[in-house]
């Protein structure tokens, strides 16, 4: 049991992409109802949300401080989300992108204060 919480990040990320594979391999995205479009969207962010944890895992930053490491990727997994949406809706530019990562970096900011 110590080894599934040790690997929980690992476990998450490996069943979101196969989750993620086989939504995109056996669904027709132009038959689908709008409402069923939505789970790429939580799947991509769990995907990233998975990926930063690993990383700051793996790089031991914020070892001690397992809530600010918790927040720290749930806000990079939501720009990307955020970003990765706005893409796919052809509405993003460079300027879109410089006030999220301001946005993330202001929260992250006032994350670390308290």
């Amino acid at each position: 049991m110590d080894i599934v919480k040790k690997y929980a990040h690992f476990i998450g990320l490996a069943a979101s992409l196969i989750g993620m594979g086989l939504f995109l391999l056996l669904t027709n995205p132009n038959s689908l109802s709008i409402g069923w479009l939505v789970i790429p969207v939580v799947l991509l962010f769990f995907i990233a949300y998975c990926l930063m944890q690993v990383f700051f895992s793996v790089f031991r930053t914020m070892k001690e401080q397992p809530r600010k490491r918790r927040t720290a990727a749930m806000l990079s997994a939501s720009l990307l989300t955020v970003i990765a949406i706005l893409q796919s809706t052809g509405g993003i530019s460079g300027a879109d992108v410089l006030i999220l990562g301001l946005i993330i970096v202001v929260a992250v900011l006032y994350i670390n204060k308290f």
